[in-house]
């Protein structure tokens, strides 16, 4: 169950007639009544505990209330783990510092935030923090109006989009409008104001035009009745201007009065006058309305916001210009009757609106907040620097072929970003024949280098991207409500292309790395390589789990097509994760040396002598690199000074140098470090560690080996089993069952050692030594074997491409609703 705190322990009372006080306690009630449920921990000022029950309707299983002294911190803070987020209103203190907050801002609150620090013994003596800090410190704003969220605190406090979200309020579900005509408070018509003397209700352009009405139009008939702070009493200022302009008589102050009194005053008035400015909530104008008050308005954008659905039934006026309030008035005056039941006709809307619905979207937004906070603070801070956009969903009907988009979710070097090139490319030169699709490819800002790729346009135009978390309210303004239903609470995203995103029929991820579920928005579908955390866990860090289990599992599960290369890959994705199998589909793997080195011109690599081993791999703890050296040295117990040099190449292999001073706080370098000296090896003279080596280099190394090796505990089956058949060399390699299936696939003559046995690793070396490498016919005749079309990368990608046309047809579908 969700668990949410709000806070209402600051310096001013929350009362039950203020506008803060009802929104508050409105949602309080309401909350209680959300399904799914959610328990309430309110922290209020001491005394306030049993009005804050009460607001409730008396006791409540799922609602806790606490008091709290002001200025004493740890109360809040001991509290603030027992929430998953916390709700306030936007004053100037709560435990913001410390969990997910939502801070709610009235229209006029938001004013307040612009004020600059003052000393408050409140705060322990100390300056008091501002509501501008509050409001930058928040996980998410809450306004209730789109003019304040976007001119108030966007523009005026620079507040980012990302973290502004609009709930607009309902009518008070405690008002109750008399069921008989209750008695008068005057002879008197009167206009009505209920606000609390704050400069930002403009009392005194009010009484200014009720002075302009007598001098200047001749209406001397209306008496004002005001609420105020306290019953007989005006600010010094105000009572000033009464005096001046005569009008001791004719200006009433209540004081705050009660719920059910105050629907007695809105009965009786003449007409609410609302002169706020520059920015009012929208409660005076729903509680008159519902009353059968009519109502005239400053024309302040919150109050017009508000009051939209009302069209020109509601007399504006400028709420600087007493005159302008005098003459809102007289077009009441001289036509209340028709003024009344026209602003009655136009509201009939607004009272679809319930505190159920307003609570729901305010609990949406809690969550959503508890949920932004899982996400790493550097991506935290991206979020808010490059907000989201608002776009209305995407109408156009689709043309054309159906629109696929092929990306890497994220940057990943070495074999996966070879082979991603190798399968556009392919895939494109397919297209380009039979035109049933139209492919756009987009990879991550920060991949590397992708000249090849740049040869594929325009037949394939390529993106940059960031894939980027997006919130589920986000989403829905980004895509349409539809995406407000979704079960996470944030989502991965196209950000900088979204869209081309939008635009295509379907996606296609070239591989699972996912640090947050793919929105499905779309019909997609993955590429799996492999799925070696499942057989070597301890070898990924503990974020790859983290990433696997909020990310990458969900992915996986909803996708409409999850590709693998190999029937093992096939047989753990369908063990690993809850998918349907019949989405699972195998398209067998390539394994076409001739197209990487049959052109390549050899570039000779210099070696401290001859004749070498061959490891190529990177340095992944799940590469092999460990059991290789240990497999070596035991092999060295056996031949001596006849030993072959250990040659070892790939991505990052030159860290695993003693010398190296590369990622030194690297677990697994270190270890392996520490082997060359447990086990007596020099570099230079046992073991090489080259680092990545380009096609011509690797070309040279495969032609001058006297054994290949892979030592892998577990992956997609390497293709170096394959290449070193190419070049004719004798290839040992682990037995898993990825590399026995490639084996039985290209008919491979592998020497297999059990995974991890270092002493049969050596036992198949010093057996493949023994071998001499295939040269004349007999190399021609293996290359020809591997040479096989079913082996090519060409029906590779024909076999991908056709699973991606089912794909993207679906999904044209979907789009058009066909």
């Amino acid at each position: 169950m969700f668990r949410l705190g709000v806070w209402l322990a600051y310096g001013t009372r929350l009362t039950p007639e203020s506008g803060s006080g009802v929104f508050t306690y409105e949602l309080i009630r309401a909350l209680l009544r959300t399904d799914p449920p959610v328990e309430l921990t309110v922290l209020t000022r001491p005394g306030d505990h049993d009005a804050v029950t009460a607001s409730a309707g008396g006791p409540h299983p799922r609602l806790t209330v606490r008091s709290h002294i002001l200025g004493e911190k740890s109360l809040p803070f001991a509290l603030a783990r027992e929430c998953d987020a916390w709700l306030l209103p936007a004053t100037v203190a709560g435990p913001h510092n410390h969990v997910p907050t939502v801070v709610w801002v009235s229209d006029g609150a938001a004013q307040e935030a612009a004020r600059p620090p003052r000393p408050s013994i409140e705060f322990l003596g100390g300056e008091e923090p501002t509501v501008a800090a509050l409001l930058h410190s928040a996980t998410a704003c809450v306004c209730l109006s789109a003019g304040t969220a976007n001119r108030v605190l966007r523009d005026g406090l620079g507040l980012s989009p990302a973290k502004l979200r609009v709930v607009r309020p309902a009518l008070p579900a405690d008002f109750a409008p008399p069921s008989a005509p209750p008695p008068r408070p005057s002879d008197r018509p009167y206009l009505f104001w209920p606000a609390a003397f704050r400069a930002s209700k403009n009392h005194a352009a009010l009484i200014t035009a009720l002075h302009r009405l007598g001098e200047r139009y001749g209406e001397r008939g209306f008496d004002l009745v005001l609420t105020g702070d306290e019953p007989g009493h005006l600010p010094d200022g105000l009572r000033a201007l009464v005096d001046s302009y005569g009008l001791g008589d004719r200006v009433r102050v209540l004081g705050p009065v009660p719920r059910i009194e105050l629907a007695r005053l809105y009965a009786c008035a003449f007409a609410t006058v609302i002169p706020s400015a520059p920015a009012q909530g929208p409660f005076p104008l729903y509680e008159s309305l519902a009353s059968g008050c009519p109502v005239a308005c400053s024309n302040v954008p919150s109050l017009a916001e508000h009051a939209r659905t009302l069209g020109d039934a509601v007399p504006y006026f400028d709420p600087a210009d007493p005159d302008s309030i005098a003459r809102a008035v007289l077009r009441v005056r001289d036509d209340r009757s028709e003024v009344l039941a026209r602003q009655r006709a136009a509201a009939a809307p607004l009272w679809d609106r319930t505190w159920a619905d307003v609570a729901r979207e305010v609990l949406d937004v809690c969550r959503e907040s508890a949920a932004i906070a899982t996400i790493p603070p550097a991506e935290r801070a991206a979020r808010c620097a490059r907000p989201w956009p608002d776009r209305p969903p995407l109408s156009a009907t689709p043309v054309g072929a159906p629109e696929l988009l092929l990306f890497l979710p994220v940057v990943y070097p070495g074999g996966v970003w070879q082979a991603t090139k190798d399968l556009l490319t392919d895939l494109v030169d397919i297209n380009r024949r039979a035109g049933r699709l139209a492919l756009t490819f987009a990879l991550p800002d920060h991949e590397g280098d992708h000249t090849v790729l740049r040869a594929l346009r325009p037949a394939l135009p390529i993106d940059r991207f960031d894939f980027a978390p997006i919130t589920r309210l986000e989403a829905a303004r980004l895509i349409g409500p539809a995406a407000g239903e979704l079960p996470e609470r944030v989502y991965g995203f196209f950000k900088g292309c979204p869209e081309h995103a939008l635009r295509a029929d379907a996606w296609f991820a070239l591989a699972d790395r996912f640090r947050f579920p793919l929105l499905p928005v779309r019909p997609y579908g993955v590429l799996v390589y492999d799925m070696i955390q499942r057989h070597a866990p301890e070898t990924f860090p503990e974020w790859f789990f983290e990433w696997s289990e909020r990310g990458m599992a969900p992915t996986v599960e909803r996708a409409d097509l999850v590709l693998t290369a190999s029937e093992s890959t096939r047989s753990d994705v369908v063990r690993s994760y809850a998918v349907d199998p019949n989405k699972v589909r195998m398209v067998p793997i390539a394994g076409a040396p001739a197209r990487r080195f049959a052109a390549v011109t050899p570039e000779p690599v210099a070696l401290p002598r001859e004749p070498f081993l061959l490891q190529v791999t990177n340095i992944a703890p799940h590469k092999g690199i460990r059991v290789m050296l240990r497999g070596y040295a035991e092999l060295k117990k056996r031949l001596g000074a006849d030993t072959p040099l250990l040659v070892v190449c790939g991505y990052g292999t030159e860290m695993i140098a003693p010398t190296s001073q590369e990622r030194i706080e690297d677990p697994n370098l270190r270890v392996v470090r520490r082997l060359f000296a447990e086990l007596g090896l020099r570099e230079g003279q046992d073991v090489a560690p080259l680092g990545f080596v380009n096609d011509a280099q690797l070309c040279d190394l495969y032609q001058r080996a006297a054994v290949v090796v892979n030592a892998a505990r577990y992956d997609n089956g390497t293709l170096c089993a394959i290449e070193g058949r190419y070049f004719g060399r004798p290839v040992v390699s682990s037995a898993y069952p990825a590399a026995e299936e490639m084996a039985r696939r290209f008919d491979l003559p592998v020497h297999f050692f059990p995974v991890e046995d270092a002493v049969g690793l050596a036992d198949r070396l010093a057996g493949a030594l023994a071998e001499r490498p295939l040269t004349g016919a007999d190399l021609s005749d293996a290359r020809k074997h591997l040479d096989r079309p079913e082996f090519a990368h060409r029906r590779y990608a024909e076999g991908v491409y056709e699973l991606l046309v089912e794909l993207a047809e679906r999904g044209r579908s979907r789009h058009t609703g066909a």
